[in-house]
């Protein structure tokens, strides 16, 4: 506390500062992570500490524990044995967690006005826009993990950086092997497919100068490969009931608002084409800048987009990049950076649900910012010794006490010259 206070007297530091809107008119677009963002222990704090959460998890659990076989809860807490990794407990666990941290930051007032979410991200999006409930997004999403897992194992990724016109010329080669697997920002490309194919083409891009980069996944997502498991998703998808949603959803497919008009009753076909065709977050980031949101709050274990965000948008744009977790940091403490950061900005935030029934007292502060100009006297008190005494400064005034031959009062500090100087001399 010490350290925070001094460094927001100095002005160093990552400390919010900014002047709060009673106006409440900042748009906020939630980012909903995918998958290589996990790791054990995500989330924990927040189960023991906020009811929301809990609840949020609670109902995730209710669904996805017989699902998975195992304890939600010890899979996203407590699995060092690597499961976490398998994309049939990453999928779900990611879900769980996000559809959570929605819930928590808009008890506290944070309602996103927009929603992108990258691959198994989409579900907590699609949740959050009311598109199903938490439960049946927990089913679908467990569903795609179980068939994703059970594929043959043997795909690759790898990210490209370069021309994207060039990348897609290699890639349509060998489209029945091959297929450019997201688009994450200018010139930020993944493809994935067959490992000799995937590894061939990437060869032919790094002699020309891109950079290449393979990914350690356990199976080729958005490629080719995924086709045997379509049908079965297209089942399970078709048994989940879905509404249109209530506010804005951009789509993975097209990097547009999702025409509901269009899909609205074809929302099974929704999800497989999902799971086959790219992420195109870069034009799903355009979109967000249209609709002219001031924040960008990462939803997830452990920020990945605001990166690449910032990459599609520019890092010179007038908005804030906020996580809502980091693996490095607590969880609280990054929460309440976000929170304040979204304060300053002008987010309205529930004061009253943020700190729920905890002791707490309104204090009246001053409407005015702080003028930072200091109203202290200095004062150096002077000691007080009988002329002709000759006694060292440092003791100061001598008081007369029955019984004592000697004893002095003094009132001193380190900036005191006689200690600066150095140790006083013995009498």
């Amino acid at each position: 506390m010490v350290a925070q206070l001094r460094e927001l007297a100095s002005g160093a530091g990552e400390m919010a500062r900014g002047t709060a809107s009673a106006a409440g008119r900042t748009r906020v677009a939630f980012l909903f992570t995918g998958q290589g963002a996990q790791y054990p222990g995500m989330g924990r704090e927040l189960d023991a500490s906020e009811p929301v959460f809990r609840a949020t998890l609670d109902r995730c659990a209710a669904v996805l524990d017989p699902l998975l076989g195992r304890p939600l809860r010890e899979l996203m807490f407590d699995a060092t044995d690597g499961s976490l990794d398998q994309t049939g407990f990453t999928q779900p666990a990611l879900y769980a967690l996000e559809v959570s941290l929605a819930a928590l930051w808009r008890s506290w007032g944070v309602e996103p006005s927009v929603v992108v979410g990258h691959s198994v991200g989409e579900f907590a999006a699609a949740a959050v826009a009311g598109v199903f409930s938490i439960e049946d997004g927990a089913r679908l999403i467990a569903a795609r993990g179980r068939l994703m897992q059970a594929l043959p194992a043997g795909g690759v990724m790898v990210s490209v950086q370069g021309d994207a016109a060039l990348v897609q010329r290699e890639v349509a080669a060998c489209p029945d092997k091959v297929s450019v697997a997201a688009y994450n920002a200018p010139g930020n490309l993944v493809i994935a497919g067959a490992k000799a194919e995937v590894e061939a083409i990437a060869a032919r891009l790094a002699a020309q100068g891109l950079r290449t980069q393979a990914l350690q996944v356990s199976h080729a997502f958005h490629s080719p490969l995924m086709a045997p498991m379509l049908d079965e998703l297209r089942r399970v998808a078709a048994g989940v009931a879905h509404s249109a949603p209530t506010l804005n959803w951009i789509s993975n497919l097209t990097g547009e608002t999702v025409d509901w008009a269009r899909w609205g009753a074809c929302m099974a076909d929704y999800w497989t084409q999902h799971v086959r065709e790219p992420v195109n977050f870069e034009k799903g980031m355009a979109s967000s800048a249209e609709a002219a949101c001031d924040a960008h709050l990462e939803v997830g274990p452990h920020p990945t987009l605001i990166g690449l965000g910032t990459q599609c948008l520019g890092a010179d744009r007038p908005v804030e990049w906020l996580p809502s977790l980091k693996r490095t940091r607590p969880a609280w403490e990054q929460m309440l950076d976000s929170i304040a950061r979204l304060y300053v900005r002008g987010a309205r935030i529930d004061w009253q649900a943020f700190h729920g029934d905890g002791p707490r007292h309104s204090l009246q502060l001053p409407t005015y910012p702080f003028q930072r100009q200091s109203y202290i006297i200095p004062f150096a008190p002077k000691s007080r010794r009988p002329a002709g005494e000759d006694v060292h400064e440092l003791l100061g005034q001598r008081l007369t006490v029955a019984g004592v031959a000697a004893q002095f009062e003094r009132t001193v500090d380190a900036s005191h010259p006689a200690l600066a100087a150095g140790s006083p001399r013995r009498r």
